[in-house]
């Protein structure tokens, strides 16, 4: 799969901003795919965040691996970062958070009146990769649908305050990827996510690298749902595997062209769409031990 770089205009204007913003912030949710945490952690973002208080919201864990979300609670838990497990959609998981947020942020009330200043809201930043679920944590924080979602990246284009009763302030920001992703396991997780636009993937290879992956790592559930068994591949290079896996599942669903040839685009499509819905079950693609 050729490699996968999208960091438009509106992300570099982003991270300059924040550069600057963030030091009216005391506060920051970095919100992660629950199932790719390590590929949705930006490391141009940790460097603008480094020295304030974070929580690490790990969202969607609806859709990862129960035991894998416990590896990940416990992961940073044991190096006492503050960090949640939820489904953005939740309304008590987004008080749970909220909840959090306050007891973090108690001491810096406390300092900020030890020395004599007015009470004023706690200011968090919500920030994450694109498609991670950040404007639809703060919808559920508000109670309202303000914030614009939609199940795809970039919608959100740029910074924007909402406020959170009379004691929290909450910034909202794009979703940020870097210039350059140099791991070919973070793009196929970001791009099998979402994380990356469709349209600038070879979705083709990026679905057979996917279900290769996944072979891997869920071997019962890819021969229940699909047939597919790793040790069929054994030998042939990244190419083949492609072809071969969704000649399979074209054939299969009966996803042909005419003439009989397979359809590798409708193949393709199925295969992200029922990966990122769940449906073929609940998938984690990193985990703290690998």
């Amino acid at each position: 799969m050729p490699d996968i770089q999208w960091f438009p205009g509106h992300m570099a204007k982003t991270i300059k901003e924040l550069k600057d913003t963030i030091k009216l912030c005391d506060l920051v949710v970095e919100v992660c795919d629950a199932r790719i945490v390590r590929s949705s952690r930006n490391p141009e973002l940790q460097e603008i965040i480094q020295g304030k208080q974070r929580i690490i919201a790990l969202n969607k864990q609806d859709l990862a691996d129960p035991v894998v979300n416990q590896a990940w609670l416990h992961y940073f838990k044991d190096r006492g970062e503050p960090v949640l497990l939820l489904d953005a959609r939740q309304a008590k998981d987004a008080k749970a958070l909220q909840k959090l947020a306050k007891e973090l942020s108690s001491d810096i009330l406390a300092r900020a009146k030890a020395r004599g200043r007015v009470s004023r809201p706690i200011r968090i930043l919500v920030a994450g990769i694109p498609n991670c679920g950040k404007s639809t944590l703060i919808n559920s924080l508000i109670g309202k649908r303000r914030a614009q979602t939609a199940n795809k990246p970039g919608v959100t284009r740029q910074l924007q305050w909402w406020k959170l009763g009379s004691d929290l302030q909450l910034l909202d920001s794009p979703g940020l990827l870097w210039p350059k992703l140099e791991s070919r396991e973070a793009q196929v997780a970001l791009g099998a996510t979402g994380a990356v636009k469709d349209e600038i993937m070879a979705r083709t290879q990026l679905a057979g690298e996917l279900l290769y992956l996944l072979t891997g790592l869920y071997p019962a559930m890819m021969a229940d749902h699909y047939g597919l068994r790793r040790e069929d591949y054994e030998g042939d290079s990244q190419l083949e595997i492609n072809h071969k896996i969704l000649s399979q599942l074209a054939a299969d669903l009966g996803f042909l062209r005419q003439g009989g040839e397979p359809d590798f685009d409708r193949a393709a499509d199925h295969a992200l769409r029922q990966f990122r819905q769940g449906r073929l079950g609940r998938i984690s693609l990193e985990s703290p031990q690998v």
